[in-house]
């Protein structure tokens, strides 16, 4: 629920300052338009993404925007 609810809406800003923080501008390349993109090709982003969103995730992220 974490995952879904808090982190993956903020998951290009994480890269980003990380890859700010630790000088390797490289790690920015792991995601795109807030998709991962190390694991699968952005065309195959919808393996990150829920087919259905739970009440619970949807709450979560409307309480920590």
């Amino acid at each position: 629920m974490l995952d879904y609810g808090a982190i993956a809406p903020r998951l290009q800003a994480v890269y980003d300052w990380s890859a700010a923080e630790l000088g390797h501008p490289g790690l920015s390349a792991f995601i795109q338009d807030g998709s991962p993109t190390y694991a699968w090709p952005f065309e195959q982003r919808h393996v990150w993404r829920l087919a259905r969103v739970p009440l619970p995730v949807r709450v979560l992220r409307l309480a920590t925007r």
